[in-house]
């Protein structure tokens, strides 16, 4: 079967919308929490209206802290022990989760911390990793802009390898969804590309 050039350019516009677009849903920054020394909820953050339709895990060892020092709103989430883990679970095989960016947030007097983070995703293994190295009082920002493969679930893993426990923090997690392409529909695009190149070819 051929294609116009028409159906075409209109097969393609319905993937780009409907399979490439990023921000299908708001993207997510949380802030912290307003409480102090409570563990966060294992679902912080997961599922919210006009938010990502991806689902957050939170490990144990999360707590809420608020009017933390150096944070610039107060509220953050504290790295109370090592080796904790936020997971990043899509609603569905079309959609990827994104990682963009956090801030580590260090006690003012609580001295110099060294933190080592990674993202790991369920199907494509490691995807970023990184060392942090924050003065005492001061904030790092991580911008890791990491995006998973349809429907895996991307795991933030953070270890303090150097500095005060307790005095570390965690502050401004943002992420989004990517929406991908079913396969039906970006094999019709390629191969009705690849006609209408064979067509330009006989003129």
């Amino acid at each position: 079967m051929l294609f116009s050039k028409e159906a075409l350019l209109a097969a393609v516009a319905a993937v780009g919308v409907a399979g490439f677009s990023v921000n299908a849903e708001a993207a997510t920054i949380l802030t912290g929490m307003i409480d102090t020394n409570i563990p966060v909820p294992t679902d912080h953050g997961s599922n919210a209206a006009g938010t990502p339709d991806i689902a957050l895990t939170w490990s144990a060892g999360w707590d809420q802290y608020a009017g933390w020092p150096s944070a610039l709103d107060g509220d953050v989430f504290q790295v109370d022990q090592n080796d904790l883990t936020i997971d990043f679970t899509p609603s569905g095989g079309d959609i990827a989760a994104k990682i963009d960016s956090f801030v580590f947030n260090v006690w003012t007097g609580g001295g110099a911390h060294t933190v080592d983070w990674s993202v790991t995703g369920s199907a494509s293994g490691l995807l970023g990793s990184g060392t942090e190295d924050i003065g005492d009082g001061n904030s790092d920002v991580v911008f890791g802009a990491i995006t998973g493969v349809g429907g895996e679930t991307l795991t933030l893993l953070i270890s303090e390898t150097a500095g005060k426990g307790s005095y570390l923090a965690m502050d401004n997690l943002a992420f989004d969804q990517v929406v991908v392409p079913e396969p039906a529909a970006a094999a019709l695009v390629v191969g009705g590309l690849g006609v209408m190149s064979m067509r330009r070819k006989k003129k």
